[in-house]
């Protein structure tokens, strides 16, 4: 799958939040306001809409709608685990509703965490929609 492509604003913005502590990045996702994290985030969203093919990156059902009401960006290794990673594209896609509540932010890495994001699929205990085939992780009979 193809990351979403930060803009220079975006990376502005990226460098400003980048400034704030631990607590303040776990929760600057949901609780703090702005138009500029508004477009950034209906951005991502669709990019990763498109990008999956209207599939949810994790069950693969189909979802044959632009609402985004109906898709969550998806942080795969989740912020509470690691908030650096909130913003690096190829830590996000999008997914349904009951994916992203099943997920919730459960440790899906398999070792301890380093400054980078972890690109290497051995390393998560799920298949991670950037660095996996979804169809090499279906059971056969």
């Amino acid at each position: 799958m193809r990351p979403y492509e930060l803009t220079k604003d975006d990376q502005v913005f990226i460098e400003k939040f980048m400034m704030f502590d631990i607590v303040e990045k776990k929760n600057f996702w949901s609780k703090f306001k702005s138009d500029d994290k508004e477009l950034m985030h209906k951005a991502i969203k669709q990019h990763y809409i498109k990008e999956q093919q209207y599939k949810c990156a994790y069950c693969q059902n189909e979802i044959l709608v632009n609402h985004g009401m109906v898709w969550d960006i998806e942080h795969i290794i989740s912020r509470d685990e690691e908030p650096d990673f909130t913003y690096e594209p190829e830590n996000l896609c999008v997914c349904c509703k009951d994916c992203n509540v099943n997920k919730s932010n459960k440790k899906i890495t398999l070792k301890n965490l380093t400054k980078n994001l972890p690109k290497n699929e051995n390393e998560y205990a799920i298949p991670h929609p950037h660095f996996s085939k979804y169809c090499n992780h279906i059971f056969k009979s």
